[in-house]
């Protein structure tokens, strides 16, 4: 029995370590996505903002309020449209900006804090997975392997203390 859980344990740490060498590219395939996606709407903002200086307002804002105070709908869906994608852009430009940098761990942490869902699950969908060896790749698999594993043993010990707690009050005698 000891045989096999050692050969459980031999390739889960194989497993945990191959997934975790693809975080780096992955992190680079979503920063290109994100980019691109900010790129895009940037392009929308910059052909309003065109649209509003060529109807001598001053600025973006004012041509929201000028749609928003218009009786049609088409205008208001506008306004509101026009109000959406400069957030994004915000957010966007957030998430590129803290992805942008040479620390793996420091675009980790940005993926958590400033993530994107819908742009992550794209970039999960059309992901292809590749072993990339590079010195990130490797460190990313050994470190996360690592901590896998540690959590694993912390688990499983945590288990065979509650089992033997419940053994000992079980039988009173021994």
């Amino acid at each position: 029995m000891r045989f096999l859980l050692g050969i459980i344990d031999r390739l889960l740490f194989v497993a945990v370590f191959i997934l975790a060498m693809q975080v780096p590219q992955f992190i680079s395939l979503y920063q290109q996505r994100v980019e691109g996606y900010l790129q895009s709407n940037q392009s929308v903002l910059d052909k309003f903002s065109t649209i509003a200086h060529n109807q001598n307002l001053a600025s973006l804002d004012k041509l929201v309020i000028q749609l928003q105070n218009s009786k049609g709908s088409a205008s208001k869906q506008t306004a509101q449209f026009i109000q959406t994608t400069q957030k994004e852009t915000q957010e966007l430009a957030i998430s590129v900006q803290s992805l942008d940098s040479p620390s793996l761990g420091k675009q980790l942490w940005a993926l958590i804090r400033y993530p994107q869902p819908k742009l992550l699950l794209s970039t999960l969908d059309h992901y292809q997975p590749g072993i990339i060896i590079n010195q990130s790749a490797l460190m990313c698999g050994i470190i996360f392997a690592i901590i896998f594993m540690f959590v694993k043993a912390s688990i499983a010990k945590l288990f065979r203390r509650r089992r033997r707690l419940f053994r000992a009050s079980d039988n009173p005698l021994r």
